[in-house]
């Protein structure tokens, strides 16, 4: 219900029109043909798994903030690559361009749930040369800068801009934890770096550079490792059972449900251990997920659901939400030692 609540009351007041791209950003871009650009997969579907964690985060600031409070983005200080002010480089634009871009601004969400973000940062960014975008990657309006990232990472003319935009630029802003508030299936908090790694990604090229720009990042401590991870385990040729154990191990709530996850959709035989995991995990919400993936992915019959593959009173309780019964925010049972 709380979902529903704020999707019927977060809404944008712009209504947008798509318009042609100029020029200028084609002209910067050089020739490129790519008929598409497309997230990788495996790392859609690593966001998605961690769906749920990330909704949890949202549902717990509606519920303490004070009435009538909004969402809002935020700067991290400490990891922030907004070092470049939004107004001046507006102040540099003329006519059109800059009535877009303070229009795209002037959102207070990323758009991810329609056509209607998609055509309006077509239409303030697809114009501008590769320097004017390496400006707005660096402006200090952290939801404009993630509007930058995911422009570049799910656009043709984005995609031919990427080859151009310094390697350190992506690398800090894989970093920037600054925190912007996403319109997409759930209004959710995100990252600034959460985008760039989209775009990261885009930019390896291949598929065997994609890898290899997995398996780095994978290695590194990075603020983004659960769905690197994630993505990984999706895409590799083989996974280690003592790495996942490992990785299932880790204190990060994350993490375990991102591996779990990616290792149940990797090979669907694993069902019985990762729910065993599901059983002795310490965290609500990881084993509420687990359960309902695998009974999704199962298509429960009458007369042959979670009762007949184990006892335990937590996945048993897990069981019954997902048959919606009972209060989705309670505890579970504790875990099994």
């Amino acid at each position: 219900m709380i979902r529903a609540l704020t999707r019927a009351v977060w809404t944008f007041g712009i209504a947008v029109a798509f318009a042609p791209a100029s020029a200028a950003g084609a002209r910067e871009a050089g020739v490129c043909t790519e008929a598409a650009a497309t997230i990788p997969g495996a790392l859609q579907a690593a966001e998605a798994s961690l769906r749920e964690l990330a909704w949890d985060a949202m549902a717990d600031f509606l519920e303490q903030a004070p009435m009538g409070a909004e969402p809002e983005a935020a700067e991290d200080p400490a990891t922030s690559t907004g070092a470049r002010s939004l107004v001046d480089q507006a102040a540099r634009l003329q006519g059109p361009a800059r009535r877009d871009l303070l229009a795209l601004a002037a959102l207070g969400a990323v758009d991810r749930l329609g056509v209607d973000g998609p055509r309006l940062r077509a239409r303030a960014l697809a114009r501008l040369g590769v320097d004017r975008i390496a400006d707005l990657l660096q402006a200090d309006d952290p939801t404009l800068r993630a509007a930058v990232w995911l422009w570049l990472a799910e656009s043709r003319a984005g995609r031919c801009l990427l080859p151009k935009i310094d390697p350190a630029l992506v690398a800090r802003a894989l970093a920037d934890r600054s925190r912007v508030v996403e319109d997409g299936d759930d209004l959710v908090f995100r990252s600034v770096g959460h985008y760039a790694l989209l775009a990261a990604l885009r930019r390896a090229g291949d598929d065997a550079a994609i890898d290899a720009r997995l398996r780095e990042l994978a290695a590194a401590d990075h603020p983004l490792r659960p769905m690197i991870l994630g993505a990984w385990i999706r895409r590799a040729p083989a996974v280690d059972a003592g790495d996942l154990a490992g990785w299932l191990a880790e204190p990060d709530p994350a993490v375990r449900l991102a591996v779990a996850l990616a290792a149940l959709e990797r090979d669907p035989g694993r069902a019985a251990a990762v729910l065993d995991h599901a059983g002795r995990d310490p965290s609500d919400r990881v084993t509420q997920t687990i359960v309902d993936a695998v009974l999704d992915a199962a298509a429960e019959r009458p007369g042959e659901g979670l009762d007949g593959i184990t006892s335990s009173a937590r996945l048993l309780a897990a069981h019954e939400r997902w048959r919606g019964e009972g209060s989705q925010r309670a505890p579970l049972p504790p875990p099994r030692p």
